[in-house]
């Protein structure tokens, strides 16, 4: 539906080297704009105002400060004008979505894997199922008994499953005494989708259906959980457990909203609160 603005998208960089013949304004190696992952977006003045402005409004007002080695030579290099697009949205019984996420999400995932990864998830819930298990578990909090030492962490006894990053039951390496599963080594040798980055001098993996798992009833935690490593139980804890400051060059911050289409989770939300009380 949409097209990358990144110095990956051959089209921006036709563009680009359109408006500032000459310069080597995109590096090929990154597909950034002098260090920027984008090529259009709001702000980023520093992108935008010529080199002798930007110094200025450093100087007088404390602004960001120009770009190193006087690199910005024919500004502006980004614009904030959109890309408009038309489509007729399908709804029913398989309802078109909308994926918005950060680039910490599509730092690792592709778009057309992102897509395959939330019909996978359609495959195992549906959009308004996490509206009804949130409802049972606020009735549990309400009705059921005070809450113990013991369940404070997982809000109800039956919701641990279903926390921000958790594994199921029956495959987590948790520390309950199961044993864990049999998963393979996040290592080159053991995964081909894993691999080492000379440039950057760090480990890197690669995004594959084949390592998709679905173990969420939040489509946005499912996205987040298989562009980190999926099945990899290995790679996904190593990623998600990297501390600041050295977690910004192994994750970028995600931010991911999944929107179905044609469907009123509101709505559905107060049909069953009124069943409740007609109850």
């Amino acid at each position: 539906m949409s097209e990358d603005h990144t110095g990956f998208n051959q089209k921006e960089v036709e563009r680009l080297a359109a408006a500032h013949p000459g310069e080597d304004v995109i590096d090929p190696k990154t597909g950034r704009i002098f260090g920027l992952a984008v090529t259009r977006a709001f702000g980023d003045s520093r992108w935008k105002w010529s080199q002798e402005l930007t110094a200025k409004a450093h100087e007088l007002f404390w602004g960001p400060a120009p770009r190193p080695n006087n690199v910005v030579k024919t500004a502006p290099y980004l614009t904030a004008e959109p890309e408009i697009q038309e489509v007729r949205v399908q709804t029913g019984a398989h309802p078109d979505f909308l994926i918005m996420a950060s680039d910490g999400l599509w730092d690792n995932m592709s778009n057309d894997d992102a897509v395959a990864c939330v019909q996978l998830w359609l495959e195992h819930n549906k959009p308004l199922d996490i509206v009804r298990r949130l409802k049972t578990d606020m009735e549990e909090l309400k009705n059921g008994p005070a809450i113990t030492a013991e369940k404070a962490g997982t809000a109800s006894g039956n919701a641990k499953s279903r926390l921000p990053f958790s594994f199921s039951s029956h495959s987590s390496p948790s520390t309950d005494g199961l044993e864990p599963p049999s998963m393979p080594d996040s290592t080159p040798d053991a995964d081909p989708d894993t691999y080492y980055d000379p440039d950057q001098r760090a480990l890197k993996w690669r995004v594959s259906p084949r390592h998709f798992i679905v173990e969420d009833d939040n489509a946005g935690v499912h996205l987040i959980k298989n562009a980190f490593g999926g099945s990899r139980r290995r790679l996904f804890e190593s990623v998600m457990t990297v501390q600041p400051p050295l977690s910004r060059d192994v994750r970028d911050d995600v931010t991911v909203h999944v929107i179905f289409f044609g469907v009123d989770a509101k709505a559905e939300a107060k049909e069953m609160e009124q069943a409740g009380g007609r109850e």
